[in-house]
């Protein structure tokens, strides 16, 4: 059996260790062919861009060994070329411009060294021209420039405008040294998270091609759907036995909680990162939030008082890949680009047929992360008391104990510190939100029925909870509960679920000053 690449990002490590390599040769391919010697490739972390630089550097050396029964292997040259890799992620400082420029420093005369050309000039922009153009003279070849998360000195420091601003000029500076080489270049690939207009690269190649987002290139890092079996067939053999799952109970988790990132509202694939870990540990896990979180993004949403329903309902438009404003960043982009959004939907709209990206957020495993982190942060709770939290929340609603139930949600609300309290329904509501979704059932939060907009339904096994809730400052608490179920009974939410043989329960919950909330629960008659 084949082992898992786990946290294996040198193809050639990867081939020679007899671990799983799943193909994306054919997608390169299709790269290769195209028009166009420039592009620049966007993806989230832990998605497998670094692989991707690794196998198109082996590709571009010329070792089809390695590429023995691959897609390509029969169907491509592997003409040598001399390639310059840059990894902004491995072994480049970034903590402040004048780390960053000495790091790039060392990492040109390192490279100048390996190809024994010398560098000319004082500045990084001089350095890096007289590289790309030493290196071509003297190996008579075209150079291919693989640049590796070439935003991160940016990204690692959004939280300080000024440092990341000042990493900016660096990185424009050095990336200046590429504006006169188009004799001298065979193919320049960059990946990267976001792209931030501003650094030179994007206005001094103006021939450089983004294909983030067109559809051929949507499966060119992750897995395909049908990618899990083809590869994976023993560790879902071995998942399987663990979980005492049936083989369809087993593929329809794994969709759940891993699938459906997608980059042209279409095709969607399998975060490798999470999936790899889920076959090595054989648990349907959250992989993503053991990788760590963006504080930046849950401080932003915080910050910027974002109701947490709204998260789900986002638009953008073309710029959704662009970051060029560090001082006013745009959440619902940052989101995309960081993984946490993606696309469902691409509609076309105006008189000149615009794109539109509605974007959602892609599989349960990335939505808990999002909010446990956030609930969190609007409490006193530690992230590893929120999953215990919720199961128990989960078996007091299976077992229609609502005074459990209640007693949870008091203590969780008790632990929001006073200078967090809102006089605000959508901040109680988002709080709400955000455990409801926790449970992990069939839950749909404000649903939209032809009679009204019901605040949330949960469906259990053998019963189904239909949800008001109300806040205010001034009433009592018995009032509230009162019209929240009596807004129940005359917009006749349940309606829809009439025919269903579960069990209808009817649940008011109020929510009155500084996080006193109370229940009310009512079993529907259906006859």
């Amino acid at each position: 059996m084949k082992g898992l690449p786990l946290g294996r990002q040198d193809f050639k490590k990867i081939i020679q260790q007899n671990l799983i390599y799943v193909d994306k040769t054919k997608e390169m391919l299709q790269l290769l062919q195209s028009r166009g010697e420039y592009f620049f490739f966007s993806r989230p972390r832990r998605f497998g861009k670094s692989l991707l630089i690794s196998t198109l550097k082996y590709l571009f050396q010329g070792e089809k060994e390695l590429f023995k029964g691959l897609y390509i292997e029969d169907k491509y040259d592997f003409e040598v070329h001399p390639v310059i890799h840059i990894d902004f992620s491995f072994g480049i400082s970034n903590r402040n411009p004048e780390v960053l420029r000495s790091s790039l420093d060392s990492t040109l005369i390192e490279i100048a060294g390996t190809f024994e050309v010398a560098l000319i000039g004082d500045t990084l922009e001089r350095k890096l021209a007289s590289l790309i153009a030493n290196t071509s003279q003297k190996t008579g070849k075209q150079i291919v420039i693989l640049i590796d998360e070439y935003d991160k000195a940016i990204t690692d420091n959004l939280t300080k405008t000024e440092i990341a601003n000042q990493n900016r000029d660096v990185l424009r500076e050095f990336f200046s040294g590429m504006k006169n080489a188009d004799q001298y270049l065979r193919m320049l690939f960059i990946t990267g998270v976001s792209r931030f207009a501003k650094v030179s690269i994007f206005s001094m190649l103006n021939n450089i091609r983004e294909i983030s987002l067109l559809p051929e290139y949507n499966n060119l890092v992750g897995f395909k759907p049908d990618d899990i079996e083809k590869y994976f067939e023993e560790y879902l053999n071995l998942m399987q036995e663990n979980l005492e799952l049936t083989r369809g109970e087993l593929m329809e988790g794994i969709r759940e909680m891993y699938n459906g990132y997608s980059w042209d509202g279409k095709q969607r694939v399998y975060n490798p990162y999470s999936l790899t870990n889920a076959f090595a540990n054989k648990e349907l896990e959250n992989y993503w939030f053991q990788s760590g979180t963006p504080t930046f993004l849950i401080k932003m949403i915080k910050e910027r008082k974002i109701f947490i329903p709204d998260l789900e309902k986002f638009e953008a438009g073309l710029g959704i890949q662009d970051s060029a404003d560090l001082s006013h960043l745009d959440l619902a982009s940052l989101l995309f680009q960081t993984g946490y959004l993606t696309i469902e939907n691409i509609r076309r709209s105006g008189k000149y047929k615009k794109k539109v990206y509605e974007l959602k957020y892609p599989n349960e495993e990335v939505k808990e992360s999002m909010f446990a982190y956030l609930l969190a942060t609007h409490t006193d709770l530690f992230t590893t008391e929120i999953v215990p939290l919720y199961i128990r929340m989960s078996e007091a609603l299976e077992s229609q104990d609502t005074s459990t139930f209640l007693k949870l949600l008091q203590s969780t609300f008790s632990k929001i510190p006073a200078r967090l309290h809102l006089k605000a329904e959508a901040y109680y509501h988002s709080l709400f939100y955000m455990l409801l979704h926790l449970l992990g059932n069939r839950i749909q939060l404000e649903e939209e029925q032809a009679i009204g907009r019901v605040d949330a339904i949960i469906e259990l096994e053998d019963l189904i909870y239909v949800i008001e809730f109300k806040y205010s400052e001034t009433k009592k608490m018995k009032t509230l509960l009162e019209e929240a179920l009596n807004q129940i009974k005359e917009k006749k939410y349940y309606q829809p679920y009439l025919s269903n043989n579960r069990n209808i329960l009817l649940l008011a919950v109020g929510f009155l000053g500084k996080g006193q909330i109370d229940l009310q629960m009512e079993v529907l008659d259906k006859e």
